[in-house]
């Protein structure tokens, strides 16, 4: 009677045993099961980004509107403004045109560029300095920055030594690329100018 009691006993054990066993690898097997939507959690990960196209002559036409405003904030009246898209004072560049305009030098590679203008001051008393670029390709975005570097060290080197009040504009001199399009802006308050930019190439 004992030895049988004790044969219950052992397999009344080893089944606790396996069904402990049995719980064990279902967790284990639950661990392992992929997520399918767990690999890429942005859903279009894999999607193109569409290639900004804005013309220089648009981007241009809404920083000299700008300028405009600005100006007539600080005292000129809208008769002052007797052509349309033109500022007075100003001179507004084709840095792309065969015909170099003297007023509008720029040490660059015109192959470099599909589009660029440049709008300043036309009387040396003023520092502002606005130059939008757009490159013929993305490889040659770092060769006009570095263009755009080198014009600001020229501003620096004018500026720096002759009115303090134009030197601090050219300090806080923004230049700033995106995509195949670059800005170099001294001016005044250059993040209206910035903020243009930023807008339009969205």
């Amino acid at each position: 009677m004992k030895k049988i009691i004790a044969i219950i006993t052992i397999i009344m054990a080893m089944s606790v045993v396996f069904v402990g066993c049995s719980k064990d690898e279902g967790k284990d097997n639950g661990s392992n099961i992929e997520n399918p939507d767990s690999g890429d959690n942005n859903g279009d990960g894999d999607k193109e980004e569409e290639e900004v196209n804005v013309s220089i002559d648009d981007i241009a036409a809404a920083i000299k509107e700008q300028i405009k405003n600005d100006m007539i904030e600080q005292g000129m009246s809208e008769e002052d403004f007797t052509e349309e898209g033109v500022i007075p004072g100003y001179v507004d560049g084709d840095l792309k045109a065969e015909e170099e305009n003297p007023m509008v030098a720029l040490d660059i590679n015109k192959d470099d560029i599909e589009e660029g203008r440049l709008i300043a001051p036309m009387i040396n008393l003023n520092s502002n300095h606005i130059i939008i670029l757009k490159a013929a390709d993305d490889s040659k975005v770092s060769d006009l920055q570095a263009v755009l570097e080198s014009v600001k060290e020229s501003q620096v080197g004018v500026w720096e030594q002759y009115l303090p009040d134009q030197y601090e504009k050219v300090k806080n001199n923004i230049i700033k690329t995106n995509g195949k399009y670059l800005l170099y802006v001294t001016y005044d308050n250059p993040e209206k100018i910035e903020e243009i930019f930023d807008n339009l190439l969205k």
